[in-house]
């Protein structure tokens, strides 16, 4: 029984080994906790956060890119100012 209790007092004195290097410590304290406050500042000037990657390979590129690349495109006003409105709904929807 002695030898027993030794091994369970050891056994609770040593924390483990993942204590001090969870990969998400510290996270439950951020303002949006799934992002750091760079990626956050970044998606609220709506840099967004790469995950338009799959669509602008197929060819869909999103509002902020095409606007970025009007003169490129050599877009008309009228598409200009159509996607503009694109990207305020989008700021509306997600940012109130």
């Amino acid at each position: 029984m002695k030898k027993l209790s030794l091994i369970l007092l050891v056994f609770l004195a040593v924390p483990p080994a993942h204590a001090e290097t969870a990969p998400y410590a510290g996270q439950d304290v951020r303002e949006i906790k799934a992002l750091s406050p760079e990626r956050a500042e970044g998606l609220k000037a709506g840099a967004g956060l790469g995950y338009a990657l799959a669509a602008e390979l197929n060819g869909w590129p999103g509002p902020l890119h095409v606007l970025e690349l009007a003169d490129d495109l050599d877009l008309c006003k009228r598409t200009v100012s159509l996607t503009c409105r694109v990207l305020g709904m989008w700021d509306s929807v997600h940012y109130g």
